[in-house]
């Protein structure tokens, strides 16, 4: 059992699965993807090689264009254009799914390989078909995208990314939440850049909110 046999094997069987659904494996997009009206829905799936073992990694996704486009256009200085189109508005990773200590199923044998397989399938035509519902109205992704900033990493020591701050001033923008206003500047409080965006990180987001509050 190789590498690529697990991830084959994994991607196959949750196709099989979804495929009714509108969901196809896209190779050159690394994803299994459904097409919705304002963007896609995902589901990436990453295989680690330990040598005696390996770990599944895998996370589902929305994109909602009206929310991404806007958000790269202030991205510019930090990631390359041609990964713009796969760029995704709200993941739920496997340890949120399934309430696992750790974010990947480890298997060192076909049997297991199964047993993982048929958990995958299981979450994705459960809780992963309800999140993708629910992600079809701009109104719960901005607050969910919100609750997850203020709430959930609450205590815990973590920097929010610029990206992710981005993508909530836009949604509460689009949804005429009035906490735009307020938290526009608790935001800007939160976020720390990573190396090397000192000046471009802050000044995006100056930028951001400028082009937001005149649109």
């Amino acid at each position: 059992m190789t590498k690529k046999d697990v991830f084959n094997l994994t991607v196959q069987c949750v196709v099989k699965e979804i495929e009714e659904n509108g969901f196809k494996f896209i190779k050159s997009k690394e994803r299994i993807i459904r097409k919705t009206d304002d963007g896609y829905d995902a589901i990436l799936f990453r295989v680690v090689d330990y040598c005696t073992s390996f770990q599944i990694v895998f996370d589902i996704r929305t994109r909602t264009n009206v929310v991404e486009d806007i958000l790269n256009k202030f991205m510019a200085d930090c990631m390359n254009p041609q990964f713009m189109s796969l760029t995704e508005t709200i993941i739920m990773s496997y340890q949120e799914l399934s309430n696992s200590k750790v974010n990947y199923i480890e298997i060192a044998s076909d049997e297991q390989l199964n047993i993982a397989i048929s958990e995958i399938i299981g979450l994705i035509t459960g809780i992963g078909m309800d999140f993708f519902e629910q992600n079809k109205n701009v109104e719960k992704v901005n607050v969910r995208k919100k609750n997850a900033i203020l709430y959930e990493h609450k205590g815990l020591g973590m920097h929010h990314d610029r990206r992710t701050l981005m993508q909530s001033l836009i949604l509460m923008k689009l949804c005429n939440d009035p906490d735009f206003d307020l938290l526009k500047y608790k935001y800007k409080e939160l976020y720390v850049p990573f190396d090397g965006e000192e000046i471009s990180g802050p000044k995006a987001i100056d930028d951001l909110i400028s082009y937001l509050e005149n649109m």
